[in-house]
């Protein structure tokens, strides 16, 4: 009964060295997972107040810009050999070039510029050298152009 009463007491001492002293409190293992776990659901979100008319966001592969409408839109164009996607707007506004990297693997960066002299305000959106075709949806009404990966 001896050799019973302390294989009972190692059994009861390593179970007391495994056993934490606050249970409710996460262990770092935990931590480290539920982080991850969380990394993995945010969304690649930006947001850009380009000017007081302009805004830019982009969500995953979804870019979003957005005019006031009283600017109207008077051309847009995709240069393929420079990958680029380009959207003129008539208006007779000054101001400096704005240029701004975009942490996203579907569009590398954007640039908005004025031409005084024509008019008009271009905002020229850059994209990875990749061969990917992008659908693009205006809503005039709402200022709106969304591009989206195909």
């Amino acid at each position: 009964m001896k050799i019973i009463s302390i294989s009972i007491l190692t059994i009861a001492l390593n179970i007391s060295v495994l056993a934490r002293e606050n249970p409710f409190e996460p262990t770092a293992l935990f931590l480290e997972q539920k982080a991850l776990i969380l990394k993995s659901q945010i969304k690649n979100k930006e947001k850009f107040k380009v000017l007081p008319f302009i805004n830019i966001q982009v969500l995953d592969d979804i870019l979003t810009i957005n005019v006031d409408p009283q600017y109207k839109l008077l051309n847009k164009d995709h240069l393929i050999p420079a990958n680029k996607i380009v959207f003129d707007f008539e208006g007779n506004i000054s101001f400096y070039t704005i240029r701004k990297d975009i942490l996203n693997d579907d569009f590398n960066s954007f640039t908005v510029g004025t031409h005084m002299e024509d008019n008009f305000f271009r905002v020229v959106i850059d994209l990875p050298n990749i061969k990917t075709n992008y659908i693009k949806k205006i809503n005039s009404k709402k200022g709106m152009i969304t591009i989206q990966k195909k």
